[in-house]
């Protein structure tokens, strides 16, 4: 708890620096994030896996994972807002991300690993980021402090 205050402490701080990406068809492309910010946060630009949910004809979610030595990173990009989302028993911290109300929230994998996972409300929607354990690739400090890490340098390249 003490090194999440203590993290939560930092992400208060500003952050500069120019948007990149557009919404397509109300929802970011998570696969937009540029890649001098991918590079700047461990995370492997050339190894970026791009997914979407639809019903019906509409998009309601798009990701975008990136591979790190010891975890994967998620970035997504909801059609509904964080509350309508994630149930309330799973909702976690309330943190501020950079100068942006947030939830960070500890879950598991459909394949039981840990992962650590920030949302916030964007446009009429929500973004959320997560990392993951991977098969073999156990983290080597807690998944939350590098999801703090990361988040706080790709935040400024989200088109809220």
């Amino acid at each position: 708890m003490v090194g999440v205050a203590g993290v939560a402490a930092v992400l208060i701080g500003g952050c500069g620096g120019s948007v990149a990406g557009t919404p397509v068809a109300e929802l970011w492309d998570p696969c937009s994030i540029p890649f001098e910010a991918l590079t700047e946060a461990g995370l492997d630009p050339n190894a970026a896996i791009p997914g979407e949910r639809v019903e019906g004809s509409r998009r309601v979610a798009a990701f975008c994972t990136y591979v790190h030595q010891n975890f994967d990173f998620t970035a997504y990009s909801f059609a509904q807002p964080v509350e309508a989302r994630v149930p309330s028993s799973s909702l976690g911290d309330r943190v501020l991300v950079v100068d942006r109300a947030a939830v960070r929230y500890r879950a598991s994998s459909p394949a039981g690993l840990p992962t650590c996972a920030i949302a916030l409300d964007a446009w009429d929607g929500s973004a959320e980021f997560e990392v993951r354990a991977g098969p073999g690739r156990e983290p080597t400090d807690d998944m939350c402090v590098s999801l703090d890490r990361i988040v706080l340098l790709l935040l400024p390249t989200v088109p809220f």
